[in-house]
Parts: C-alpha cells; sequence; structure tokens
C-alpha cells in the first residue's frame, strides 16, 4: 500500500509542481503582469491550495473518507489542468480555482492514509513519510525539465497538458490500490493511539496537549515556509535577472533552478535515511525536534549565502558561472532544512494528531504552509526597495526564530517536538 500512495503522489507532484514551476513566468511573460503581481497571484494560488486541507480534511475524517477524497481531489486537478491547457481568455482563475478545490480534497486525505498504515509507536512511520516525500520530489524534478523545454521549444499549453496526463494516471493509481484497501485505511482512522506517546509508551496525553504540540509544529512550518517559498519566487527572478546563465554556448532557462531542490532532495533523503539506519543501530538517532532545528538553521545558512553573494555582486550586471554556483549551493542547504523539516513535522503531526482527527491534522500542516507560501508572496514587494542582498539577510533570520521555538518546545515536559 505504501508503494500506491507514493506513486500516487509522485504522479500528483509532477503534475502541481510543473505549474508551479512555469505559473510566474506564465503570469509574467503570457498574461503580462508584473514580476511583484505575479509573485503575489502565486503566493495566494499556492496558499489557499493548502489552505484547502482544513475543509478537505474535515470532510473526509467526518463524511468522505480517505478512500473518495483521493479520488475526488484527482478529478478535480484533472478539470483544472485541462482549463489551464486550453489558455482560452477567461479560464485562467477558474483553472486555478478547480486546482485549489483538488488541493484541498487530495493532500490531508493521502497524507491521513499514509499514517493509518502505521500503528503508534512504529518507527518505520517517519521512514514512511520520508519515503512518501522521496517520491513526491521525483515528480517535482523532472516536472520543471519537463515543463520548461516544452515551453520555450513548443508552447505553453502543451507544457500544461503533460499535467492533465499526469492527473489521469494518478486517478488511475488510486482507483486501483484502493480496489483491495482494508477500510481501516480507506476510511478515516485514529492518527495515533490515544493511550500511546510518541515513541510506543503508554501516555495519558490529554488532547490539550497534543493540540499543544501541534501549534508550535504548525508555527515552525509556517516559518519555514515563508523562507522556503522564496526558492520558487525571488529566488526565480534572482536567477532569471542577476545570475550569468550561460553554459557551453547554452542558456540554462531560469525555471530548471526550480528542479534543484527536487534533485537534491532525492539524494540527500536516501543519505539520510541511510544515515538514520547506521545511527538507529547504535542507539543514536537524534530526536525529531532537534533533526528539525538542524533543518531550520540550514535553511538560514541558505539565505545568509545568497545575502553575502548579492551583496558582494551588486545590482549590477550578471557576472560569470561562478554566480550561478552559489545559487546552486544556497540550494542545497535549503534541501537540506527542507528533507529535515517537512517530512519530519509530518510525522510528528500524525504521531500527535488526537484520535479520529488524522486529516484534520495534515490539513492543518498544509493550512500552516498555505500561511507561510501566503506570506512569501506578500514579501515580494519588498524586493525592489530593499535590494536583493537585505531582502536574502531578512529571510535569514526566520528559521533561526523556529529553532529557537523547537528549543522552547523542547524544554516542555511531555512534548513530541523533540
Amino acid at each position: 500500500m505504501l508503494l500506491t500512495i507514493c506513486l500516487a503522489e509522485l504522479l500528483e507532484r509532477y503534475g502541481n509542481y510543473l505549474i508551479a514551476a512555469l505559473l510566474p513566468l506564465f503570469l509574467n511573460e503570457h498574461e503580462r503582469l508584473t514580476p511583484a503581481v505575479a509573485l503575489r497571484v502565486v503566493g495566494y494560488y499556492l496558499a489557499l491550495g493548502y489552505a484547502g486541507g482544513v475543509a478537505g480534511g474535515l470532510i473526509a475524517d467526518r463524511f468522505l473518507g480517505y478512500r473518495l477524497a483521493t479520488r475526488l481531489g484527482t478529478v478535480l486537478f484533472g478539470l483544472g489542468a485541462l482549463l489551464l491547457t486550453a489558455s482560452r481568455p477567461g479560464t485562467l482563475y477558474p483553472a486555478l480555482a478547480l486546482l485549489v478545490l483538488g488541493s484541498g480534497c487530495f493532500k490531508p486525505a493521502l497524507s491521513a492514509w499514509l499514517g493509518t498504515l502505521y500503528a503508534a509507536g512504529d518507527v518505520r512511520q517517519g521512514a514512511g513519510f520520508a519515503w512518501f516525500y522521496f517520491a513526491a520530489n521525483i515528480g517535482a524534478v523532472v516536472a520543471p525539465f519537463i515543463g520548461g523545454a516544452l515551453r520555450t521549444r513548443y508552447s505553453w499549453p502543451l507544457a500544461f497538458a503533460t499535467t492533465a496526463l499526469a492527473f489521469a494516471l494518478c486517478l488511475l493509481v488510486v482507483l486501483v490500490g484502493q480496489i483491495g484497501a482494508p477500510a481501516a485505511t480507506a476510511r478515516a482512522a485514529p492518527a495515533s493511539d490515544p493511550t500511546a506517546g510518541a515513541a510506543g509508551r503508554p501516555d495519558a496525553a490529554p488532547d490539550a496537549r497534543r493540540w499543544r504540540t501541534l501549534l508550535v509544529l504548525l508555527a515552525v512550518l509556517v516559518l519555514f515556509a515563508m523562507v522556503y517559498g522564496q526558492s520558487g519566487g525571488a529566488l526565480l527572478f534572482f536567477a532569471r535577472d542577476r545570475v550569468d546563465r550561460r553554459l557551453l554556448g547554452w542558456v540554462i532557462p531560469p525555471d530548471f533552478f526550480a528542479s534543484v531542490p527536487a534533485a537534491l532532495v532525492l539524494i540527500l533523503t536516501a543519505l539520510q535515511q541511510a544515515l538514520w539506519r547506521s545511527l538507529a543501530r547504535r542507539c543514536r538517532v537524534p530526536r525529531p525536534g532537534t533533526a528539525m532545528a538542524v533543518g531550520m538553521l540550514a535553511s538560514s545558512a541558505a539565505f545568509a549565502l545568497l545575502a553575502a553573494v548579492a551583496a558582494t555582486q551588486g545590482e549590477a550586471t550578471p557576472r560569470p558561472l561562478l554566480s550561478a554556483l552559489w545559487v546552486v549551493a544556497a540550494l542545497t542547504f535549503l534541501t537540506v532544512g527542507e528533507v529535515l523539516v517537512v517530512p519530519v513535522g509530518m510525522a510528528l503531526v500524525a504521531q500527535s494528531a488526537p484520535p479520529r482527527k488524522g486529516a484534520l491534522a495534515q490539513g492543518l500542516l498544509s493550512a500552516a504552509l498555505a500561511i507561510g507560501l501566503a506570506l512569501a508572496g506578500e514579501a515580494g514587494r519588498f524586493i525592489a526597495p530593499w535590494g536583493a542582498a537585505r531582502f536574502f539577510a531578512a529571510a535569514a533570520v526566520l528559521p533561526v526564530l523556529g529553532a529557537l521555538l523547537l528549543a522552547g518546545a523542547g524544554r516542555q515536559p511531555g512534548t513530541t517536538a523533540s
């Protein structure tokens, strides 16, 4: 069943990541919006898709179950992709609305479905979410390359048409995979045993303490999303306008940089899981909250590096290929943060969710990411007046605040955040 869920996530991520990677440039170059307005539209589009997970999670928990919610979400994705492919006047915002609704149904239900595969305290749950995230990034790494190549050599509609095909395949995978699915994994079930703690020990943790733990995790994820959102916004325009992208007579499309984090996730997730297995044999696996704090500091280092590069380069003409390599180095730090923050956060949310609130908890996680992405889009207005160096320096401060929040939560008794 894990393979089915991971394959569905891979196809869904390909479709949505291609759209997200191309959308800022599509709005700027095809729809003639200014970069600041395009970033704001993209920020709110992504934010609404994640925020819809709260309502979608409630509906999946109480009415539809995970089986039907994932099917409905995939159908809505496909309809939105078909409208976007049409590229007719008046179809852009209805297409984005359908994609937002599809995300609200699909994301929390699929994540909560994954959570039901593991009993409370099962040490395999963290690895399950890590491989889930690994599969998502296979789709994400391929999407910008295919989308960038098709839209530059052929047309925007052809690039978007591949997303409709991906969503159709995703629906097929979900339908086939759910044919033999046990009822417990197809309908809402507790994400963790209410009498078991994060390590499977007896725990009388009341719902209030679970919700406090969730609030800490959600606040950290808001801060992370505010920073990570710049990889597809401010950093994308920085790569387009301030980086020399010529390589052996070929100009690297700026949207190709959007695939770098996803490619690195594939490598770093495999390395992280191998390291964790090695540490487990010696009983030295870091506590989840510690891993998340290290991830936040790595994200801070990414934008501190970009701030230093931008300050050294100034606002002048792009410099040789060295500047592009600095961008890749910053993306590497950011991806280390992503690998240590997002899947670990998803697993902790699944563990901390009150009984029969698994999809709602994952929906709230999506909402936290939504808030962060919306704020990331709003922050785009400060790039021009502040300049790249000061903007990236400000972005480097936010993950440090998240690390401090995790450290403070770790000192509270009974928390699972550390």
